[in-house]
């Protein structure tokens, strides 16, 4: 009976050995769904760094398109840089798939924290051997020590790396060390306290060291930044680097420190809220050599310079519909810096400014330079934020204290966290959540200035309008492609630009029994703006007269028409244009 029984329990045994040995990844997965692995936590594990170890793990029979679901209130040590299967694509996410600027839910997004090995910080963090996708997660490149990881996210060269709808906070460097020729995405997402290492340069996205493929950063919002949000190194090409919807607060260093020559950029439908602060001198040439200006002048939210880099990269150039607001606290801190003489100096300059003379100059000579496109900037207006926290208060001072110490070469402070929710032991951990602003506002003018007519800024605070976008930005990005120019072209080669005439669907549509038509002028023009029946007979002239360059936005009462179909049409100069829009009573 004994040797039956042990002939039993061996079988057992030997049966649990063969399922192990065919399923490295058992011990870290509660459960197989698929080709998706839901990954223990450290309580389900009882151990830390089971997302790692699940990762390094998986090698045996591993799926086109794995999918490493991580679950709510989850809490996710990380040692090591993992790297996902270098050939088949891989997605790490967590359950919870709400828009985070707008969710309320008492679930938290699952917590994945780097942790620092032997203290000396790590470089890669959540990292991609083939196309991967980070989505729904908390990410915070530190550890309950309070040290910083180097950097958020790895990805491997020639790769596509996104990622979606994640509260990302701290880094000690940037987020990401780019890879070469790689096509890294960051959307949806909001950022929080890039405090960095203790450097006014450190604390931002992404730094190229590398030739890049493209690189795509739509519909974020990032908040309290001290350093360079996004390096453009000199000898190291971005091919297609696109900025558009997001919002910037309290971002005091450098949106986009590019040295001059790094083209084949657009900046277009940002809000930015007292950026570019830190100032700019001389004495910076020597110890922030390789991200300054290279004739000695402050940098702006947009940097050129006439060079043979610049001229091999084509001067392409794209900069339309931004918001730039700064709060009246910075006004006198150039002229406290130039008092107080700091690293012996009395020459400090703003940064808080669109750009500097010689980009200007550049910008406005159309000639030589047909795809240096500069539209319109928004200024001097702060959005009426429907919440703000303490951004705007106590906020502020900390702020000012820092850009007044930073730009000192001998110091090594850095900026302070915000917070708003914990404030705790558990404050470098854990994030704000719900997150405390919310950054949606009801300005009439600004809610219709962006392209197609939708509102400024990151639209996740607008979850609405960013459906109704999301449906047509395929041709917004193709209009923005068209207006940079396509590829290297000669700086003597005449503008092929398109004419910069635009009427937008309106909104809402349907509508019952007001919407919102928006327009674009390039330049003056006379201008007539009719509704007509399906039939063709004229129901109303919104507009007949002549305008300035400009963007506009009519508004159409349709309250005395019957349900239906309606045609507005745009006639400005020789620019004509007809849309349809949807009356539902």
């Amino acid at each position: 009976m004994k040797r039956i029984i042990l002939l039993f329990t061996v079988m057992v045994l030997l049966g649990v050995a063969s399922i192990f040995a065919q399923d490295p990844t058992a011990p870290y997965v509660s459960e197989v769904r698929g080709d998706t692995l839901v990954v223990l936590d450290e309580v389900g594990y009882g151990d830390v760094n089971s997302l790692t170890l699940c990762i390094n793990a998986d090698t045996v029979d591993y799926p086109e398109g794995r999918v490493y679901l991580l679950v709510k209130n989850g809490y996710y040590s990380q040692i090591g840089a993992p790297t996902t299967n270098t050939n088949h694509k891989a997605v790490i996410m967590g359950e919870m798939e709400e828009n985070i600027k707008t969710s309320n839910s008492e679930d938290f997004l699952p917590i994945v924290i780097g942790c620092v090995v032997g203290g000396t910080g790590y470089v890669g963090g959540l990292t991609s051997g083939h196309d991967l996708l980070i989505k729904n997660i908390n990410r915070n490149a530190a550890n309950e020590t309070k040290q910083l990881g180097w950097t958020a996210f790895g990805c491997n060269n020639g790769k596509k790396l996104v990622v979606e709808n994640c509260l990302i906070e701290h880094n000690q460097w940037v987020l990401l060390n780019s890879p070469t020729d790689a096509r890294v995405t960051f959307k949806d997402n909001y950022m929080v306290n890039f405090v960095g290492y203790q450097c006014r340069r450190n604390g931002g996205v992404v730094d190229f060291f590398s030739p890049q493929d493209s690189f795509l950063v739509e519909n974020n919002t990032i908040i309290n930044a001290q350093g360079s949000l996004f390096k453009f190194r000199e000898g190291h090409h971005v091919t297609r680097s696109t900025y558009n919807h997001n919002t910037f607060v309290n971002c005091v260093g450098y949106s986009f420190m590019n040295i001059g020559n790094t083209n084949q950029i657009s900046i277009t439908n940002n809000i930015f809220v007292n950026c570019n602060v830190q100032a700019y001198s001389v004495a910076l040439q020597t110890a922030d050599k390789g991200e300054v200006d290279l004739e000695d002048l402050p940098m702006g939210f947009v940097n050129v310079i006439a060079d043979s880099a610049a001229e091999a990269n084509g001067y392409n150039f794209y900069v339309d519909r931004n918001l730039i607001y700064w709060h009246d606290t910075f006004d006198d801190y150039i002229a406290k810096l130039n008092e107080e003489e700091v690293n012996g100096q009395t020459d400090w300059r703003s940064q808080m400014i669109t750009m500097n003379s010689r980009s200007q100059t550049m910008f406005d000579d159309d000639d030589t330079y047909p795809f240096l496109t500069e539209g319109i900037w928004f200024k001097d207006k702060l959005p009426n934020f429907a919440e703000t926290a303490s951004l705007f208060t106590t906020q502020l001072p900390k702020l000012k204290n820092y850009v007044l110490i930073c730009v000192d070469t001998a110091e090594a402070s850095n900026l302070v966290d915000w917070r708003e929710v914990f404030t705790g032991n558990d404050d470098f951990i854990y994030s704000d959540w719900p997150i405390p602003v919310d950054l949606s506002y009801d300005d009439a003018d600004l809610l219709y200035a962006a392209m197609g007519g939708y509102p400024l800024g990151d639209l996740g605070w607008f979850p609405t309008q960013k459906a109704a976008w999301e449906a047509q930005k395929a041709g917004e990005y193709d209009r923005i492609d068209k207006t940079l120019g396509d590829g290297v072209v000669s700086i003597k080669e005449k503008s092929n630009k398109l004419d910069g005439f635009e009427l937008a669907q309106n909104y809402p549509n349907p509508f019952n029994p007001t919407t919102h038509i928006t327009y674009n002028l390039p330049k003056a023009a006379q201008v007539t703006l009719k509704v007509y029946d399906i039939l063709g007979k004229e129901v109303a002239t919104l507009v007949n007269k002549h305008q300035a360059a400009n963007t506009y936005t009519v508004d159409f009462d349709a309250s005395r028409l019957a349900t239906g179909t309606y045609i507005y049409k745009l006639e400005a100069g020789d620019f004509t244009m007809t849309k349809k829009m949807m009356l539902l009573k």
